[in-house]
């Protein structure tokens, strides 16, 4: 006859290993789920390589990437900051930081599922998008050259990004990563500044063209802007500020590498946009020809033609009829209104006189 004691002692033991197998077969899938893919840690990448068909790029930290090469464009866009990017392949650019930044964000967030979802090849392509052919293939590298990671990025789908390792045919499901941060084509990855100046900084605007118009900060005040051409025109304070503001911080929709130089009309461009700024720089933009809803720009002494919006040349390109200060109205004798001087508000209209009562 077993004893009470004995069965709750058997049970407790029974009880302590499937505990012990749950635990295990946690710790198993953990185990599993890290070497298909460890942690990412942003600060270890010092160059990305994305490869997709026959489109790749490369973009390295910019105290590693190469010297600008002779034969390639002598407008490598803005120079990188400290810590920034810089395309090397498929020519050498300025990085987007921003994109680069959310990848690596993106990248560092990347949870990869412990078990596959597939192993059928068949699948790779049409299904999951990591083949050979379709997938996007991220090499990370670090400082020395050696490899932090490779990895092929498929499809995104209900929050999930399919994922294969090269040489593996299993297919997996990450999280924390999705299409947009990685699945780009090369134009999209260089960095499309024009200017990146300080608002501030700019202390005096010409607009060469129809109606041309020079203006300045004014010395009594720098907050405010004074034309010198045409003589004795009154400035719209907004507007002239706000072609200071837009030619400071210009950025481009997308490039337009490989059109005739009639078709941009930059050769003979009929607008230049002269900024100085407080160093005594000057940053010219040349304006060029319409394309549908876009203008062709580029900057003066550079190779490099942009394509900026309708709305953005619009703020830039101001004859000096546009940037006049409108003159306030008054009320005229008949009731209607008509221009006053300066400060002077709307005056309301004369009160009709009170008809006497018939007797």
């Amino acid at each position: 006859m077993i004893s009470k004691k004995t069965i709750v002692a058997l049970v407790l033991v029974a009880v302590q290993g499937v505990l012990l197998f749950m635990v295990n077969k946690s710790q198993s899938k953990k185990s599993s789920a890290s070497t298909v893919q460890g942690a990412i840690s942003a600060a270890s990448v010092h160059k990305i390589t994305l490869a997709k068909g026959a489109d790749a790029v490369e973009i390295e930290r910019a105290e590693l990437a190469s010297p600008l090469p002779s034969a390639a464009t002598a407008d490598g866009g803005a120079p990188p900051a400290e810590g920034g990017w810089k395309m090397t392949k498929p020519i050498v650019y300025a990085a987007d930081k921003g994109l680069v930044k959310t990848l690596l964000e993106r990248l560092e967030k990347m949870i990869v599922s412990g078990e596959p979802i597939s192993k059928k090849t068949e699948w790779h392509d049409d299904k999951f998008g990591v083949g050979d052919k379709t997938g996007t293939k991220v090499t990370l590298t670090n400082k020395e050259g050696g490899t932090v990671a490779t990895f092929f990025l498929g499809k995104s789908e209900g929050g999930r990004t399919f994922f294969r390792k090269p040489g593996d045919d299993a297919v997996y499901q990450a999280t924390g990563i999705m299409s947009y941060a990685f699945d780009k084509k090369p134009a999209e990855w260089r960095d499309k500044t024009i200017f990146e100046l300080k608002e501030d900084d700019v202390v005096r605007v010409e607009i060469r063209g129809p109606e041309g118009v020079v203006f300045a900060r004014a010395p009594a005040d720098m907050k405010k802007w004074a034309a010198s051409d045409p003589a004795g025109l009154k400035l719209d304070q907004g507007k002239a500020a706000a072609i200071a503001r837009a030619f400071a911080t210009l950025r481009a929709k997308e490039f337009a590498e490989g059109e005739k130089p009639e078709a941009t009309g930059l050769t003979k461009p009929e607008t230049m946009i002269v900024a100085t700024t407080k160093d005594g720089k000057s940053h010219t933009l040349l304006v060029g020809k319409k394309k549908a809803q876009d203008f062709y720009v580029k900057r003066a002494g550079s190779d490099t033609v942009f394509l900026i919006g309708s709305f953005q040349a619009e703020q830039l390109v101001k004859k000096a009829s546009e940037l006049k200060e409108k003159e306030p109205v008054v009320a005229s004798g008949d009731g209607g209104v008509a221009p006053g001087p300066k400060g002077a508000g709307l005056a309301p209209a004369p009160r009709p006189m009170p008809m006497p009562a018939p007797r």
